[in-house]
């Protein structure tokens, strides 16, 4: 409202400024001694044409006044509040943060200088994602083979190739469709495990390489106590049969392999596989495990009802059964494709 009563007013002061001096001559005699009586001048023609004049002058001029006014003081538009005036300037972008790259070399182990004389250390390769070498210490792996992770993809031939560049031996392939990845297990004769993995990191074709590690079974003296009724004594397992014995159920027991012929586990053995290499004689300890599941007999098991996978993972010739991490994962993919629904690995 105050807007448009101000572009009124200052049409008309413009309007006023610049109407001309002739057409205030033409408004009423402010007496009757100086105006010249009526009808005393002949009468003019032009006189109406400069009145015309002065009209269209006047409108031309209000329509700028209007014009200049609206550019000063603009209407919102319907619908949309009034602009606010803000006396808030914009901030200031905020500074780039320089990015900090390391200095040629600072990445790399031993790459610092010391001065002094004598032949550099070569440097050395750093590891990709998937390639693991064994933590400091630790000592717990086959010492002359490597796992590795490659593409079912590369060919047999392109498999040789790599074998020949770092003269290793092609010993096991095996895709498990549990982690989609095809694993190999390759033997050296020459260097070290360490070593190996790091030169693999070189060939563009290996996605991933580790040691084979070893593990032991998880062998605890027995308490002293009824050493045939030690689980259900232990595990309060009357209690626990009063709302579920396991049937239906398939339990894989992933170990040193099992006596299928023990008495207490007559009927319990739906299948057996086997991941390690050898046919020795079952270990104590992979029978015990699945006694003290499925021991249906003279003992009582967790769950007297359930139906066993056996995996023999661990070797039965070492004194205390050594298996790989190779072979556990061979057990795990046989146990997962034959509809294991709980597996049991006490290692």
């Amino acid at each position: 409202m105050i807007r448009t009563l101000f572009r009124t007013l200052l049409s008309l002061a413009l309007a006023l400024t610049f109407w001309p001096q002739g057409a205030l001559a033409q408004g009423p005699c402010p007496s009757q001694t100086a105006c010249p009586p009526p009808n005393s001048q002949p009468y003019r023609p032009d006189s109406n044409n400069n009145t015309v004049w002065y009209v269209v002058g006047g409108i031309a001029t209000a329509a700028i006044g209007a014009f200049i006014a609206s550019r000063l003081f603009p209407t919102p538009e319907r619908g949309l509040p009034p602009q606010q005036p803000s006396n808030n300037l914009p901030s200031d972008p905020p500074p780039i943060q320089p990015i900090n790259l390391p200095p040629p070399g600072a990445g790399a182990p031993g790459a610092g200088g010391s001065g002094g004389k004598g032949t550099p250390k070569a440097p050395t390769t750093a590891l990709r994602k998937g390639f693991n070498l064994p933590p400091p210490g630790e000592t717990r792996f086959v010492a002359n083979e490597v796992m590795l992770d490659i593409p079912s993809r590369v060919s047999e031939r392109q498999l040789d190739l790599i074998a020949a560049r770092h003269r290793m031996v092609r010993v096991e392939t095996q895709t498990f469709r549990l982690t989609g990845r095809t694993l190999h297990r390759w033997t050296f004769d020459d260097g070290n495990v360490r070593d190996m993995i790091r030169g693999m990191v070189r060939e563009r074709q290996v996605a991933g390489a580790q040691p084979n590690y070893l593990y032991a079974l998880a062998q605890d003296p027995l308490p002293a106590m009824n050493a045939d009724q030690y689980a259900p004594e232990r595990l309060n397992l009357p209690e626990a049969h009063k709302l579920a014995t396991g049937s239906r159920v398939l339990v894989a027991v992933i170990d040193s392999g099992i006596d299928a012929s023990h008495p207490d586990l007559s009927g319990a053995i739906v299948s057996s596989f086997e991941a390690a290499a050898g046919n020795g004689a079952s270990h104590p300890h992979g029978t015990g495990m699945a006694g003290a599941i499925a021991a249906r007999h003279t003992t009582l098991g967790a769950a007297p009802r359930v139906g066993v996978l056996a995996v023999r993972a661990f070797d039965p010739r070492t004194t205390n059964g050594e298996g790989t991490t190779f072979n556990i994962i061979k057990g795990l993919e046989w146990a997962a494709e034959n509809g294991a629904r709980v597996i049991n690995m006490s290692f």
